[in-house]
């Protein structure tokens, strides 16, 4: 057999194409429009991590003599246990009113909207008590003016500082010291407030605890969330917060300890002295 060498007209192969030109120019208007929508729609998350060392009662210096055992209970280390008092609505909540994090401050751009944190132009501060916001929720936007801002596109200019009554939720929005008004002026901004409840599913959900090793006595915390800066601070604060906790249950451990072997002192006491009592009149 011979083969023959094959040749391509490249001219007569691009003017066939061509016949197509149509579906050519949608697919690619197509491709851009859904690609628009991704970047615009699609969120960014960062992830953050610690490990936290979980000690154990049992290392305690203050011991009573009970060949190891507590009289509140065993003091071998659970780990379970720690990782729901770490979810807990009572930790997290004490996460949640350190830091504010029921008021969001959003950047609302062309393409995309962006959480902010600590690069947020101004703080929100509510004119109701903690307890009465926690069930609260609110949305307004904030577009920033020469002079200070308007929301919700309406025409009234409000400056820093100012009290505004013209929402459900009485607020003040104070721009920080030194920031760059000139250089956001006319760019948009979404303010969020939302239930202490919502925040505290929302972390519980984003948070994953789980052992560093097996046998280890250290719990390895991984969280999620749209902004690195946020989330990094969110998970110190947890950890900062589980800590102070351990340390007040153990001064409370302690301190129960303590009352119940004064209890017993006392009580020991006053039966020796009674004894002593007694054996003087025996002895009268």
């Amino acid at each position: 057999m011979e083969s023959k060498a094959i040749k391509i007209n490249f001219k007569d192969e691009i003017i066939k194409y061509l016949h197509f030109w149509y579906l050519i120019v949608i697919s690619v208007i197509i491709a851009i429009i859904s690609a628009y929508f991704y970047s615009r729609y699609n969120e960014d998350f960062f992830q953050t991590s610690a490990k936290v060392q979980i000690l154990d009662n049992s290392n305690s210096d203050f011991k009573l003599p009970t060949d190891g055992i507590s009289i509140f209970g065993n003091e071998k280390v659970n780990l379970e246990n720690e990782v729901e008092i770490i979810k807990s609505s009572r930790i997290l909540g004490l996460v949640i009113d350190n830091l504010n994090l029921t008021t969001e401050i959003y950047s609302v751009g062309t393409i995309k909207t962006n959480e902010l944190w600590i690069d947020a132009p101004f703080t929100i501060f509510w004119a109701f008590e903690k307890d009465v916001l926690e069930k609260k929720a609110l949305n307004f936007d904030v577009t920033v003016t020469k002079n200070g801002y308007k929301i919700n596109d309406n025409n009234r200019e409000y400056k820093s500082g100012e009290t505004n009554f013209s929402t459900a939720i009485p607020f003040k929005l104070v721009f920080k010291d030194n920031y760059p008004i000139r250089k956001i002026d006319g760019k948009s901004y979404l303010v969020a407030l939302k239930t202490k409840k919502d925040i505290t599913k929302s972390i519980s959900k984003s948070l994953k605890i789980d052992y560093a090793g097996n046998q280890s006595e250290i719990l390895k915390i991984v969280y999620n969330g749209l902004n690195p800066d946020k989330i990094n601070t969110t998970v110190n604060t947890l950890v900062d917060v589980f800590n102070a906790d351990g340390i007040q249950d153990r001064q409370l451990v302690f301190k129960k300890t303590i009352e119940f072997v004064d209890d017993r002192f006392e009580y020991l006491f006053n039966e020796l002295d009674s004894i002593e009592n007694s054996k003087v009149k025996f002895k009268r």
